[in-house]
Formats: C-alpha cells, structure tokens, sequence
C-alpha cells in the first residue's frame, strides 16, 4: 500500500465464443479481467447460410455444412493463434431444427475437436440479454431486447436490469425470405 491507496491488481483471461447461426458462424475472441472487463481483441464472421432451405426441407444441406465446419475450423486456428484459455461453441435455430442436427453437431466435434451446444431459443434470448445488459447496462426500463437472426427472432423485456419476459420466436430472416420471397422479384 502506498499512500493509504491499495493498488489492485487486475489479471485477464482470454476467452472466446463461436456462434453457428443459421446465416453465419462468428467468433469473438475476448480478454476478461477479474473486475468484469471485456476488451475483444478479434472479431470475425463467415456467410455460410446454415439453414438456406433448412425451414422447408427440415435438413440442412451438405454443402452448407461443409461451410460452417470450414468457417469453425478457422476459428478454432484463430482462437489458438490468440492463445485462448477457454471456448465455447454453440449453435442456434437452424441446428436444433434440423433433423440431421445432430448428426451436424456430431461431425463438427470429430472434425474440429470442439463440443458444439445446442442451446434453445430461451436460452439463445437469455445470452442476448446478457450481452446487452453487459454492453449498454440497461438500467431503469422498460427496454425491449429484439436480436432477429437467421432462423429465429428473440425478444427480451427488461426492467430495472432484469429480464423480465424472455421468447424466440420462429420469425428470422433466412426463415421468411425463403417463405414469402420465392421469385425474383418477389
């Protein structure tokens, strides 16, 4: 101590997340401080339309999934490259709808050496509000959280910084263009 001042001493870990969406797949590659800082020191993301034909025909298509498990092995280099700690994957509307899913799920940890979550739409809607509420505070309220995707659209109703009302609702756009969007022009 110096002075009556004690200097705290903040140490960071460097994490990172891959999201496979149902139109990209992104990783951010963060360091974390003990005091709850978040500096990113990487950010990428890779159109791999996941879930192109994946609400009509309920699989995802073989070309796309050699994509994404393209887009995740980058990332996973990248992630090394940065010298990260800790990862976590997860995947989203198109993945947990499909009904080779998790034959999917399966082939990216075989190729890539990650466990890959399937997180619910609930689930998805929380990390959203977890995010903001890291990035903007959210105090006071009401707020409405709305994250449209590829496959889903999560809305979140905050007040006084807590997630009152949570939902995904099977509205993304990937979902409604190939719905409603079948010529060109439409």
């Amino acid at each position: 101590m110096t002075g009556g001042t004690r200097l705290a001493r903040v140490r960071a870990v460097r994490l990172a997340a891959i999201d496979v969406g149902s139109n990209s797949v992104h990783i951010v590659v963060a360091d974390v401080s003990t005091d709850g800082r978040v500096e990113v020191v990487d950010r990428v993301k890779e159109m791999v339309r996941l879930g192109r034909r994946t609400f009509t025909t309920g699989r995802l298509a073989p070309a796309a999934m050699d994509l994404a498990v393209g887009a995740v092995k980058t990332f996973a280099r990248l992630a090394h490259a940065r010298r990260v700690v800790r990862m976590r994957a997860v995947a989203t509307s198109a993945v947990r709808e499909a009904r080779n899913g998790l034959a999917f799920v399966r082939r990216l940890r075989r190729e890539t050496g990650l466990p890959v979550k399937v997180i619910t739409g609930p689930e998805e809607a929380r990390l959203i509000f977890r995010a903001a509420q890291h990035a903007l505070g959210l105090r006071g309220g009401p707020h409405l959280l709305l994250d449209v995707g590829g496959g889903s659209l999560e809305l979140v109703l905050v007040q006084q910084g807590r997630p009152l009302w949570l939902r995904s609702l099977p509205l993304g756009a990937a979902r409604l263009a190939e719905r409603f969007l079948t010529s060109d022009p439409p």
